[in-house]
């Protein structure tokens, strides 16, 4: 096996095959130790078996002797018990998904689950505005949230996970990560587009029923929201939430015949993410009107090489802070994203950082706000004007 930084993946699946001198990097990274590597089996998208990989296991945070315990996922949430989509508390929910998780659980990646494995399809839904209307928010909501100010600095971060493609073609879905946040019961909120919940509706149903999961909007088929006209704006975000109901009330039906596990999903998304980050003043407007929270973040987790690499996953872990809302994909589109996501929450674990959705971190703290989505500083994405226009094509 080939000593490197990166984690290989020789077959050219998707996931990383671990060589001794990247497990001691990894081990004096974290400088906490390494559990016991198990083997694994994995299999492709046919469903062959195409290799055995070893999964690193987080140990747990190890405390000093004058510190308090970490407290556990119930006194994080103890308190919330104001109602969240689907139903009861915050701590219920993820206690209902801990119950249930084995009957909720994510089949692995099936070859539907491969980028552009399912034909492009770009018709508008039949039904173009959801029959729910979500009341308007005020205007000192017209703006977009990057992180939460957290009283008394409390170790608390929230996963995201952007789920979309453009108008001229499929993604993927990587089934990798959401059954690891499965199997890991760390709640996250996934972002996904109108047009991608299309193409994979089975598997939105199957998250939908998930009390761990919080589903925003990410508009249609990820349209530039910095150039479009705003009868553009409202179709992406409407058709999207025309298409969530549907699949909502589709989800509803399947499983009182067949009597499956999950929960009620939400009526509507209640948070949005703009594609690219790209806003004005005439879209944060339109957003809030149409009753949605416009959310963003801190920290950019991936880049556009290989992301299954120790460099990066250090990186993102040092970049994280009390409130921070990371950006992941889970669409099969960035390279090594699985390998990445394993090593920053191993890490943030161990420096004894929880997680939560964006809708419950909304709730801890003062929202830290901006009125430009940028990537690391204002202005960085207006580049991308030039290579992605307002009706979700290229240039």
């Amino acid at each position: 096996m080939e000593s490197s930084d990166t984690l290989k993946r020789p077959w050219g699946g998707r996931h990383g095959v671990c060589s001794p001198v990247l497990r001691s990097q990894y081990e004096t990274s974290i400088q906490a130790g390494l559990q016991a590597c198990e083997g694994r089996t994995v299999r492709d998208g046919a469903g062959t078996c195409v290799s055995s990989f070893l999964t690193f296991q987080p140990v747990q945070p190890v405390q000093a002797a004058d510190e308090p315990p970490a407290s556990g996922a119930a006194d994080l949430f103890a308190g919330m018990d104001s109602p969240a989509p689907g139903g009861g508390d915050y701590e219920s929910r993820l206690s209902y998904h801990r119950d249930n998780k084995g009957d909720l659980r994510i089949p692995p990646i099936a070859a539907a689950d491969r980028r552009r494995a399912i034909p492009n399809d770009n018709r508008p839904p039949l039904q173009r505005e959801p029959s729910v209307k979500l009341p308007p928010l005020p205007a000192d909501m017209e703006n977009v949230v990057r992180r939460v100010n957290i009283p008394g600095g409390e170790k608390v971060c929230a996963l995201t996970f952007d789920l979309c493609e453009l108008a001229t073609l499929t993604t993927g879905f990587d089934a990798d990560i959401v059954g690891w946040l499965q199997d890991q019961s760390i709640p996250a909120t996934l972002f996904m587009g109108g047009k991608w919940m299309r193409t994979h509706a089975k598997r939105v149903k199957q998250i939908m029923r998930d009390p761990l999961f919080e589903i925003g909007n990410h508009a249609w088929s990820h349209g530039n929201f910095g150039i479009m006209t705003p009868e553009r704006m409202r179709e992406e975000i409407q058709f999207t939430q025309a298409e969530y109901e549907e699949l909502r009330q589709q989800s509803i039906r399947e499983s009182s015949r067949d009597g499956t596990e999950g929960i009620d999903p939400p009526q509507l998304p209640q948070l949005f993410r703009f594609p690219y980050g790209r806003c004005n003043d005439e879209s944060l407007k339109l957003v809030a009107q149409l009753g949605l929270r416009a959310i963003q973040w801190d920290v950019v987790a991936e880049t556009g090489g290989n992301n299954a690499n120790l460099e990066q996953g250090r990186h993102v872990a040092s970049m994280v802070k009390p409130g921070s809302i990371l950006l992941f994909h889970a669409n099969l589109v960035p390279k090594g994203s699985f390998q990445l996501l394993r090593y920053v929450v191993g890490t943030l674990k161990m420096q004894g950082y929880r997680f939560v959705c964006v809708g419950e971190l909304l709730k801890m703290g003062k929202p830290e706000v901006t009125r430009d989505g940028y990537f690391l500083k204002p202005g960085d994405n207006r580049a991308l004007d030039t290579r992605f226009g307002p009706e979700g094509t290229g240039r």
